[in-house]
């Protein structure tokens, strides 16, 4: 019995230190007004005078994107590519003081570009560039996180295209897809755990994708690269990268979540 009881306050603990923000269409399956009836196409661009993504503002150059055998997607569903100036932006208000950690996925437009694709991710106060990276996962799509830091109020999420050439003859010129946005805020203070270490078994961290076996890839984060704040791994310092890995899908020593050091070291 003293043990379910030590159980079940854990569990509440836990759940406590977490707050799911809510992204309107977050899997962009919501699709955009004003499509043409006989919009079959893969790849659908977008006029920002025409047509609104239901919970998204957009610039530049974006297209709709639906999955099929060249792109793949979380669930098969649909995406945004980013093109020339692409951008999506989504603003969502937060009264409570929270660290909000990014979780999102980028995949390539074809695989020619899978060693050739990027984004922008920006936040209140920093912003950072991520790179699909082949060799890292077994689907031709990957799950990444990032720290937005926290703000009380109006927070703005903004993702933007980087223009990368690749490597072949072709010299095509890749942009890049993103899917499945998620906004976890994590509250302050702390949880603790029995060793006195702040988040020791790596439980308190940002959401996962859907039943994704990927995990989600954590970079060191270029502008603060030795802070364990601006961390999507609450109070550890990322350097390199790692891979946030769960239970469900992995052989985790004790408890729900760990980490896999791909290319990287945790630093405390």
């Amino acid at each position: 019995m003293a043990l379910v009881n030590l159980i079940f306050i854990l569990l509440f603990l836990v759940s406590l230190v977490y707050s799911k923000v809510t992204l309107e269409n977050s899997g962009f399956e919501s699709p955009p007004t004003n499509l043409t009836t006989n919009s079959t196409s893969q790849f659908i661009l977008l006029d920002t005078k025409t047509n609104r993504i239901p919970g998204w503002s957009f610039n530049g150059t974006v297209w709709n994107v639906t999955a099929d055998e060249n792109v793949s997607l979380p669930e098969n569903g649909h995406g945004v590519q980013l093109g020339p100036n692409g951008m999506i932006n989504q603003t969502f208000k937060q009264d409570e003081n929270y660290d909000f950690i990014l979780t999102f996925t980028l995949a390539p437009s074809s695989p020619d570009c899978a060693n050739s694709t990027s984004v922008n991710v920006s936040g209140p106060s920093a912003s950072e560039v991520f790179f699909f990276r082949e060799s890292l996962g077994t689907e031709m799509w990957q799950t990444y996180a990032y720290s937005l830091w926290n703000q009380i109020g109006l927070m703005s999420l903004q993702i933007q295209s980087t223009s990368t050439s690749n490597n072949n003859s072709n010299n095509i010129t890749c942009w890049p897809i993103v899917d499945t946005i998620l906004v976890t805020g994590i509250e302050s203070p702390r949880w603790y755990s029995d060793n006195g270490f702040v988040n020791s078994g790596f439980e308190v961290g940002p959401a996962f994708i859907g039943n994704s076996s990927q995990g989600v890839l954590f970079e060191a984060d270029s502008s603060y690269p030795y802070s364990s704040v601006q961390s999507p791994l609450q109070y550890w310092t990322i350097l390199g990268i790692v891979k946030y890995i769960d239970s469900k899908h992995y052989a985790v020593p004790r408890g729900g979540r760990a980490v896999e050091l791909v290319s990287g070291n945790l630093l405390k």
